[in-house]
């Protein structure tokens, strides 16, 4: 009878993923900036919340759009997609998590 492997799921940091968007929240046009060098991308996060919330910031930077809380859950509602993040609570949490964005580089080395 053949060994089968059991279904390993990917080395991911959720704090990390957390580390990131709180960072963008805070700063983002200088942690976009190291995104971009680093080649971050939606599918670099494990999380689909965070997938998500990404891919709108990164569309709201594109846009030349400012970037927290308040547009970010704006543009979400608007979307209809609120709630497949977590709700505003989830963003607060984001930037709880992340009291400041001088990190930002290690935690999208992390995720990355």
């Amino acid at each position: 009878m053949p060994m089968t492997t059991p279904l390993r799921t990917p080395l991911h940091s959720e704090e990390a993923e957390r580390g990131v968007l709180g960072s963008i929240l805070l700063d983002a046009a200088k942690v976009f900036d190291f995104c971009k060098e680093k080649g971050l991308r939606p599918s670099s996060f494990h999380v689909r919340a965070h997938q998500t919330l990404f891919e709108l910031m990164e569309i709201m930077a594109s846009d030349n759009r400012p970037i927290d809380v308040l547009s970010v859950s704006e543009r979400l509602q608007t979307s209809g997609r609120l709630d497949e993040v977590g709700g505003i609570a989830a963003l607060d949490r984001l930037l709880e998590a992340t009291p400041t964005p001088a990190h930002a580089e290690y935690y999208i080395d992390i995720v990355r």
